[in-house]
């Protein structure tokens, strides 16, 4: 079985800890300001990002889909740390024994496919 070699357990590490920077410095009062990504607010990157997390610490945990997050509002709450949370579980996920080994259903069972990780 395979996991995360400590090189890469490192750097999905420190890009977890880059966007924790990141997320340090936003307020609330730029929450509804837009992005560059067309259509998208700062709530709506924050959300998304700490959506992501979650969702892909589920997969790696379990080898399923979780149910979707998406409508989630993290930035209701204390969003640093909702990320913080999601982010460890991210990483240690991935870096666990054979995470890079399983099978990861990624469709609903109509559309089901087997998606290797490595």
């Amino acid at each position: 079985m395979t996991h995360l070699e400590p090189a890469e357990a490192e750097v999905l590490d420190r890009a977890c800890a880059s966007t924790a920077t990141v997320l340090a410095v936003v307020r609330a009062a730029e929450f509804d300001l837009p992005t560059p990504c067309l259509s998208w607010t700062v709530r709506d990157v924050i959300n998304h990002v700490i959506g992501s997390a979650a969702f892909y610490a589920g997969l790696a945990e379990t080898g399923t889909m979780p149910a979707s997050g998406e409508d989630a509002d993290h930035t209701a709450g204390g969003f640093g740390a909702a990320f913080a949370l999601q982010a460890g579980r991210v990483v240690a996920a991935f870096s666990a024994p054979g995470a890079m080994d399983k099978i990861s259903r990624t469709h609903p069972p109509s559309q089901l496919q087997n998606v290797r990780t490595r």
